[in-house]
């Protein structure tokens, strides 16, 4: 059907189909009531995130506009595979921060009084009082894939399924990028000193973090948009102008990274900045990771009686550690869910990288690939070698149920040769492998080095204290060592850890032919 004028409109039933089916019907066809669709779709999450950038309506409701006039305009140029939610976010969060600077906006903190002071309906909720103020500044901090990632899942609340379909990945994939995601917004939160658990986060943005745009801005957005803004003010003609040219500034700076990434990662980097990180490689080198060079370098370790130890939040430091490791940094997949070819270098090695914009794993993958012919294939499921969590004891179980409302669970290794694990108001374990939150399943898989599989049924919280750990087992003990460490605690809950086979998903790392010299030393 067409109307009066010739436009083609959109079936009712059309209302059903996907974001870039009704972008094309836009582009192609200039049809106002797919563009006035996808309006209706995502208005409310670039509403907000300009809301809480701008925090004033007037500004907020001129970024929307701007936002949806760039759509317009280049609806034709964008690709089949483009994740519009992602892509909407960034252009909002793009344009917001080019008003911020244009209007030289005031200081963090006297935004941050202002927002709390106009919002219509103060929220109860002390995490999400805390957390919108600084929300869209850690948002900024991750990558653009991470941010469509917390976009999907949070902010429209797409569950991990639709999330990853949209995404093209793997649902256990989705999971554990989601997961890095939030955990690197955590660390962000507790750097400025907000301390939450990551299942508080998430569930406040879940809940707040979108609101409903006026209604007349909807209809106002789509008659301006859908004539690409050729009747606009002045004001907003400006904005779409220094938007345009952030977003294009961004995508050269990105190329230019990446460009920059070959150089650095075969370049020489003898350098004592570097030296002086890994000589400290814990929480005190994030200073010197922000300050230090941009790089990724990878050499043959200069600490070999060192235990295996670093930090890896959005920028990362290791030493001594294997290549089947190094591989598990680069794919965000434990070494216990991987198999690995034969031939793998025995050598362990040092690693830095503190490249930005999210191109440390990319930047890691295309190095272990040069240096050492390793790249990871499909996901198949493999019999391997697994540890069941059992109720053994329900009456000692019941007696640790949480009593606490919510309390972070918290790991500390000390430098005693204790092992401190704490689990405060936290559950066995969380959904498929959501490691986002510090769950007991989370502490077992690290310390056994194997898949963990919660067979107790229970979904309650609990509190749980893992004070007598040796840590010289978990070190350099047995398998059957560690087990009879962990069950020895776990008994005064009433659980126990059993060894078993099950078939489980498994990343296959490829050997491919090796585009290095043959120097395992990425820094030279």
């Amino acid at each position: 059907m067409s109307e009066p004028d010739g436009r083609r409109r959109l079936p009712i039933e059309m209302r059903d189909v996907n974001d870039m089916e009704l972008v094309r019907e836009y582009a192609t066809g200039n049809s106002q009531e797919a563009f006035s669709e996808l309006v209706r779709r995502h208005i409310n999450l670039v509403y907000s995130v300009a809301l809480r950038y701008t925090r004033a309506t007037a500004d907020a409701e001129d970024v929307v506009q701007v936002a949806f006039i760039i759509l317009a305009r280049k609806a034709g140029k964008l690709g089949a595979k483009t994740v519009l939610a992602g892509w909407l976010y960034e252009t909002t969060r793009l344009t917001a921060m080019n008003l911020l600077r244009t209007k030289a906006r005031q200081s963090a903190r006297e935004q941050e009084a202002y927002m709390r002071s106009t919002l219509e309906k103060p929220e109860p909720e002390t995490a999400w009082i805390q957390l919108a103020p600084i929300l869209e500044e850690g948002m900024s901090r991750l990558s653009e894939k991470e941010r469509t990632l917390l976009a999907l899942r949070y902010f429209e609340n797409k569950n991990g399924a639709e999330t990853a379909a949209m995404l093209g990945l793997q649902v256990s994939t989705a999971h554990r990028r989601t997961s890095r995601a939030v955990e690197k917004l955590r660390h962000f939160f507790r750097r400025r000193g907000v301390v939450l658990p990551a299942s508080a986060i998430t569930a406040a943005i879940s809940t707040h973090s979108v609101q409903a745009a006026p209604a007349s801005l909807v209809t106002a957005v789509t008659a301006t948009a859908v004539i690409k803004g050729a009747a606009i003010s002045g004001s907003i003609l400006t904005l779409i102008q220094g938007a345009l040219k952030v977003m294009t500034w961004a995508k050269m700076k990105t190329t230019a990274i990446t460009a920059a990434i070959v150089f650095l990662a075969t370049a020489a980097f003898a350098g004592s900045v570097y030296d002086a990180i890994w000589k400290n490689a814990n929480s005190s080198s994030y200073g010197r990771l922000d300050k230090a060079p941009p790089t990724l370098i990878i050499r043959p370790t200069q600490f070999p009686n060192e235990y295996p130890h670093g930090i890896g939040i959005d920028k990362e430091v290791y030493v001594n550690e294997s290549v089947p490791v190094l591989v598990s940094f680069a794919y965000d997949t434990a070494t216990w869910r991987m198999a690995l070819p034969g031939g793998v270098p025995s050598a362990h090695y040092d690693l830095l990288m503190n490249l930005p914009n999210g191109q440390n794993h990319p930047a890691l993958k295309a190095a272990l690939k040069k240096e050492f012919g390793l790249t990871g294939g499909a996901i198949e499921n493999r019999e391997a070698g697994v540890y069941l969590l059992k109720v053994k004891d329900p009456a000692l179980l019941r007696g640790a149920v949480s009593k606490r409302g919510w309390i972070t669970g918290s790991f500390n290794a000390g430098d005693d040769p204790i092992i401190k694990q704490r689990i405060m108001d936290e559950p066995l374990s969380a959904g498929g492998d959501d490691y986002s939150q510090q769950t007991l399943r989370y502490f077992l898989e690290w310390y056994m080095k194997a898949p963990v599989f919660d067979r107790t049924g229970s979904t309650q919280n609990y509190d749980i204290s893992l004070l007598k750990l040796a840590w010289a087992p978990h070190v350099n003990g047995t398998e059957k060592e560690r087990l009879a460490a962990l069950n020895a605690s776990l008994q005064a809950y009433g659980l126990e850890l059993a060894p078993a086979r099950e078939k489980i998903p498994m990343l296959i790392i490829e050997r491919t032919a090796r585009t290095g010299s043959g120097n395992t030393d990425a820094g030279h």
